[in-house]
C-alpha cells in the first residue's frame, strides 16, 4: 500500500523525494508540493489548536539556533559559528523550563510546546516513504507536573492525548517537577492519515481499472473544494474560466481554499479529485450558461447535487461548518 500511496503523492504534488549531502552525509528527504504543503499545514494547525489554543498554562517557544551535541549535524556556510540540526527538540525545549516557570506561570502544572526541524543519522529505509526521513518535523509537548500528581497526569495524557485538560493547583511549596512528554513527527502523521484514508475499488466492469480514493477528513484535506470546467462546444475556454474564477473568488473570501482543475472531462475531474483527497467539486458546464446551475459532487458518496451558482458559496460554507 505504501508504494501505491507514494506514487499518488508524487503524481498529485504531495511529496517529492530528494537526496542531498551535508558535510559528507547523504540525506534522504522529502519536499512538499502545493498539496503536501497545504496538507501538512492543516495537520499542524489541528495539533496547535489542540495543544495550545484555549488551554491553560501552555507556552510555545522556538529555538532558532541549536547548540551542538554528539548527534547534531552542522548546517550553514559559517564554519566558525555553525548552526546545528538537532536529533530532537527535547533538550532545547527543556532548557526553557526555568524561565517559563519563573516569568510566566509560577505554579505547576505547565506545558511548553515547540515544533521544528530535526535530523537523524540513522540509515533511512526508502521503502517506508515519509515515515522515515533524514530531516523531519517534530511536534513536541513537555508537560511539567508535581511529583504527587505524576501518575494522574500520565494516565490522563495516555487516555486523552491532546484533548482538553483542567488546571490543577499544587500549592507554592518547592518541588522537583516531573515531566510528561508527548511528541510526534509531522511527516509520520501525514503518512498515517494517508494510509488510514486510502481506498481502492473497481472503477467499472469493462476495464476493471482500480479506482483510488483518499478519504481525508475535510479539515485535513489540502483543498476543501475543487472548481472544474467541462469542455463546451458553445462557449470558449476563457468564458468557462471566468465563471470558475468567480466561484473561486467567492470561496476564498469565505476562507475556503479551492483548487482550479484543468481537466476537461468528467472522468479526469473525478479521478483528480478522488486521488487528491478533495472532498467536494463544483463542476461548471453548458447548463451553467443557460440556467446558472452547477453540479456539486461529493468525493465520499460520488453523488452530485444541482445548485444555482448564487447558492454554491453559502452551501459549501454550511457543509464545511459541520466538520
Amino acid at each position: 500500500m505504501l508504494e501505491k500511496i507514494a506514487k499518488l503523492c508524487t503524481k498529485h504534488g504531495f511529496v517529492f523525494p530528494v537526496e542531498s549531502r551535508v558535510n559528507g552525509s547523504l540525506l534522504t528527504c522529502y519536499d512538499f508540493g502545493p498539496m503536501g504543503a497545504a496538507f501538512s499545514s492543516n495537520i499542524l494547525k489541528e495539533w496547535w489548536d489542540s495543544v495550545v489554543l484555549n488551554k491553560p498554562s501552555i507556552y510555545p517557544v522556538i529555538n532558532t539556533a541549536q547548540t551542538s551535541c554528539p548527534d547534531s549535524v552542522p548546517i550553514g556556510m559559517d564554519k566558525e559559528n555553525p548552526l546545528f540540526l538537532p536529533p530532537s527538540l527535547a533538550k532545547g525545549t527543556l532548557l526553557w523550563y526555568p524561565y517559563v516557570f519563573s516569568e510566566m506561570n509560577h505554579r505547576l502544572p505547565l506545558g511548553i510546546v515547540q515544533c521544528g526541524k530535526c535530523f537523524t543519522r540513522e540509515n533511512i529505509d526508502q521503502s517506508k516513504f515519509i515515515y522515515q526521513s533524514s530531516v523531519f518535523t517534530q511536534l513536541l509537548l513537555q508537560y511539567f507536573v508535581s511529583p504527587k500528581d505524576t501518575n494522574k497526569w500520565f494516565g490522563y495524557w495516555v487516555q486523552e492525548r491532546l484533548n482538553w485538560w483542567r488546571t490543577v493547583t499544587t500549592g507554592k511549596k518547592s518541588v522537583v517537577p516531573q515531566l510528561i512528554e508527548s511528541s510526534t513527527i509531522l511527516e509520520q502523521a501525514m503518512l498515517a492519515y494517508l494510509v488510514d484514508s486510502y481506498e481502492e475499488g473497481v472503477k467499472n466492469s469493462d476495464t476493471k481499472e482500480m479506482k483510488k480514493v483518499i478519504h481525508l477528513h475535510p479539515r485535513l484535506a489540502p483543498y476543501k473544494v475543487a472548481v472544474a470546467t467541462v469542455h463546451s462546444q458553445d462557449h470558449s475556454t476563457s468564458e468557462m474560466r471566468e465563471v470558475a474564477d468567480y466561484v473561486g473568488l467567492l470561496l476564498s473570501e469565505s476562507g475556503i481554499m479551492a483548487l482550479h482543475l484543468k481537466e476537461s472531462t468528467l472522468d479526469s475531474i473525478y479521478t483528480k479529485m478522488d486521488e487528491s483527497g478533495i472532498p467536494y467539486c463544483v463542476i461548471i458546464d453548458e447548463k451553467t450558461f443557460i440556467n446558472g446551475v452547477v453540479s456539486l459532487r461529493s468525493r465520499d458518496t460520488s453523488l452530485k447535487d444541482q445548485l444555482h451558482l448564487s447558492d454554491v458559496n453559502w452551501c459549501l460554507v454550511k457543509i464545511l461548518e459541520t466538520y
